[in-house]
């Protein structure tokens, strides 16, 4: 089964979301993806933020995890810390 992995990045107060295509429709989520082979969770999630939005970050700890309500894919949730970087938001896909 594929676990997912999404960030939780806080700054100044703000939280970085990303807009995703959901049934020819975008919808505003954190950011995240599936653990690729022979990746660790936090490697996984610090990869996708980096991806996503041009900003590094630290992967803090895991904070919980669930399995998803209609998928059954695992899910978990990890607190990160903003390193460096420029947020660089392609295309309105990305929110601080």
């Amino acid at each position: 089964m594929d676990e997912v992995v999404l960030g939780i990045v806080c700054r100044r107060g703000r939280v970085l979301l990303v807009r995703r295509l959901k049934d020819d429709d975008f919808v505003w989520s954190l950011p995240g993806c599936k653990i690729e082979s022979g990746e660790t969770k936090e490697y996984a999630i610090v990869r996708e933020i980096r991806q996503e939005s041009g900003i590094d970050c630290v992967a803090v700890r895991e904070i919980g995890e669930r399995a998803h309500p209609t998928t059954d894919r695992l899910i978990s949730y990890w607190e990160c810390k903003y390193h460096a970087g420029v947020l660089f938001p392609k295309d309105k896909m990305i929110e601080e």
